[in-house]
């Protein structure tokens, strides 16, 4: 699933891309629960982004042996696992909005150290991958039009979707 850019041509819809309409963040004058509400609701659009990296980019690239069985896992493999962490904070804020009166308290629970650990190590692992990608470009001539091909309609490039991480960490962080 990849979101779909606006402004491609729509000869380059594929059968298996599937247009996302992200919902926009709705503004909240509800103080700690629209808040939270907000952060849910665009997490979860952030989630999505960073899942759709594996089928459009990861697997195909590999199976055309781009990418040995390595480097895919040192590319996606750390995306996918901060997918997963990213999942379960949006799974616990839901959860606490679901029983709000009884669990309003817990919200700081959620965004603990281990929350923005995650940010950090993918930063470790993100230079590498970046750099990976740059020889990839320079060494493999396949590489750059195969990235073409997938991405097709979709709104994000391959390294568009390795930023994400990064860009969203600074946007949060600043926002809140």
């Amino acid at each position: 699933m990849a979101e779909v850019d606006p402004g491609a041509d729509v000869a380059l819809l594929e059968a298996e891309i599937v247009i996302v309409d992200p919902r926009p963040v709705i503004e909240s004058n509800e103080g700690t629960r629209g808040l939270s509400s907000n952060w849910e609701k665009s997490e979860r659009t952030y989630i999505s982004r960073l899942r759709s990296a594996l089928p459009l980019y990861g697997s195909p690239l590999c199976q055309v042996g781009i990418f040995s069985p390595a480097e895919f896992s040192s590319v996606f493999g750390p995306l996918a696992a901060l997918a997963d962490r990213c999942q379960k904070a949006a799974d616990q804020i839901k959860d606490i909005l679901d029983h709000w009166e009884e669990k309003k308290g817990d919200i700081g629970s959620v965004f603990q150290q281990q929350f923005w650990d995650q940010y950090d190590n993918y930063q470790e692992i993100y230079r590498k991958s970046k750099q990976l990608l740059r020889d990839k470009w320079r060494l493999e001539e396949d590489f750059e039009e195969l990235c073409k091909l997938r991405r097709g309609a979709a709104q994000y490039s391959l390294q568009d979707l390795l930023d994400l991480p990064v860009s969203n960490y600074l946007t949060v962080f600043n926002k809140y």
